[in-house]
């Protein structure tokens, strides 16, 4: 990665975040979950991302060796196979983020602690598993990397801190400005 593809990743993981922050962020009604009119609900709480070169470094490792990486308890790491070509790094990020936050399910209103928090189902945990670390509002840092394999491109992106299944993803509410 570069300091502009770094730049890249950021602007539009943090453009990203800012809209579901904002409750602007369309549930995907192409998968059954609404119809296409519904939005995730507004936070108080998401936190802009810095960009983590420590992260970038760990996950080079594994994208270097063309395999998926397990996300540890700091880091959640999001792989995606893309069709193999000579795209640049920014095509890359183009490609793959938008996929990164698409909502595929319906992210719920539940009370946590007198707090109203935004969660998913358990059902729903393997298709949103990406996305609830992307949106987790105590989210605070990303890294990415990608590397040409012999029949794709792999391009990973680690967040931290990791979301735990279960916890609130975020507070809902209205959003800072």
């Amino acid at each position: 990665m570069n300091d502009g593809a770094r730049t890249h990743v950021l602007e539009f993981t943090n453009d990203a975040r800012s809209q579901v922050a904002n409750g602007l962020a369309k549930m995907d009604g192409m998968h059954g979950y609404g119809n296409g009119s519904s939005f995730a609900p507004s936070t108080t709480n998401m936190k802009k991302l810095i960009y983590n070169c420590s992260i970038e470094e760990h996950i080079k490792k594994s994208a270097n060796l063309c395999f998926y990486l397990q996300p540890t308890p700091e880091i959640y790491t999001v792989f995606m196979v893309l069709p193999k070509s000579n795209r640049t790094i920014n095509e890359s990020v183009d490609e793959a983020m938008p996929w990164i936050f698409d909502i595929w399910s319906k992210i719920y209103i539940t009370q946590h602690n007198g707090i109203s928090v935004a969660t998913i189902n358990e059902e729903d945990l393997s298709i949103m598993e990406t996305l609830t670390n992307m949106i987790n509002g105590d989210a605070v840092s990303i890294g990415c990397a990608k590397t040409l394999c012999d029949t794709y491109v792999a391009f990973y992106c680690g967040v931290s801190p990791h979301h735990l299944y279960g916890s609130p993803i975020y507070d809902v509410g209205i959003p800072c400005s």
